[in-house]
Parts: C-alpha cells; structure tokens; sequence
C-alpha cells in the first residue's frame, strides 16, 4: 500500500489519536521519554494547536489511516527562530522508510517558514532516530547528556538532505500541493448546501523525537 503525505490543520484530533493507539507502549515511552498510557486533555490540546507558522505538522496515510506524524514547534514564540522536532509512527509501519519521509517533509516545511535551526531530543537508545537525523541533518552537533542526546542543526541556508534520490523540493511541492488540496475540499463541504429533507451517513474516514520511525 502506498504512503501519502499531508500537512496538519488545527484541531484534527481524530489524526493524533489513532497515531497515538497504534503506538505500543516502548514507543510512547520514547516518543514521550516516560510512561504515557493516554494524553492528557492539555497535551492533546497542545499537539493539535496546529497553526502552520509557530507550530507545524505532517501526516503519513496508508490509504485513509493516519500511520504517523512529525511536528516542528517554535521555542521562542515567534513564527521564526529555533524549532523543535518530534516524529512518532505508528508500529506497525516502523522500519519502512514512513519515519524519513515526515522528518524531511516537515523539515522543508520549516525551512520555508522561516526557521533557523531545529533541536531534538532524543533518547540515547533510540539508535533507529539518531540514525534518521545523521541522515537528514548532516551538518548537526550533538550532545549527550545522561540518557538523552541533544541534536541541533540549522535550516536556513542548509536544506535537509534526503537518503534517497528524491529531493526537499519535491517533497516539499508534493506537500505543499496534498495540504492544498485537503483545504479546498474542506472549503467545498463547508459550502455545499444542506438538503433538510435527505439524511445521508457516512463514516467519516508535546514535543520529543520518538520511537523506531525510520
């Protein structure tokens, strides 16, 4: 099945909760770097404040299922400066590539937002991530500290780079146009007109570097 990459808007709340149940509980421990058996209301509603300039996210599906996320957040507040990385995917596509499609996705993303650099924590055992960010971010410093490991590199001036022949700009475009999409047929339903007399049913399809995503 093939993997398609979308950007986040706000509040998309059904995406971050079936992301977060496909994961087992050593990768909530190493996305959150402790035991998290559910979110809290206040984390949940601080990682779908989504808003595309301060806070930034991507979206993997497999089909309509949602299969993992990776999010840049603003550290000082401000649409620009210094970001924070996380990136979760769900287990069962964990060790598919899914992991270094949404880190580079997102990472262009930042760069065309106006981030400068980009900071990740990560466990120190986590050598799936560490791996994944030597990768993308070749020109990095690390730093270790106990059980984590600090990972900063700039953005501007520096695109990420990709492991594979595909390049930030055609991931980027390929977003970019995905997001694009997504808005106007959200803004084509809101739009369309109700029938009051025909009832149709249809299902309706904080930051930390995570568990094995690559």
């Amino acid at each position: 099945m093939s993997v398609a990459l979308r950007e986040l808007g706000p509040g998309e709340v059904d995406v971050l909760d079936t992301v977060f149940a496909g994961l087992s509980e050593t990768s909530r421990y190493r996305r959150f770097h402790g035991g998290v058996p559910r979110l809290s209301p206040g984390t949940r509603a601080v990682l779908a404040a989504v808003d595309g300039r301060r806070h930034l996210a991507v979206a993997a599906f497999a089909g309509d299922e949602p299969i993992g996320i990776a999010r840049l957040v603003s550290t000082s507040g401000a649409p620009a400066g210094r970001a924070e990385l996380a990136v979760e995917v769900v287990d069962a596509w964990q060790g598919r590539g899914v992991g270094t499609r949404l880190v580079a996705a997102v990472l262009a993303l930042g760069a065309d937002a106006g981030f400068d650099e980009v900071v990740a924590d990560v466990l120190s055992e986590n050598g799936p991530i560490l791996r994944l960010l030597a990768a993308l971010l070749p020109d990095r410093t690390t730093r270790t500290d106990g059980p984590e490991t600090c990972v900063t590199a700039r953005l501007r001036g520096t695109p990420p780079m990709t492991p594979s022949q595909t390049s930030a700009e055609v991931h980027r475009a390929e977003l970019l146009a995905a997001a694009q999409a997504h808005r106007l047929a959200r803004a084509a339903r809101k739009r369309r007109p109700r029938r009051p007399l025909v009832t149709t049913l249809r299902p309706r399809r904080v930051p930390a570097v995570g568990g094995d995503a690559a």
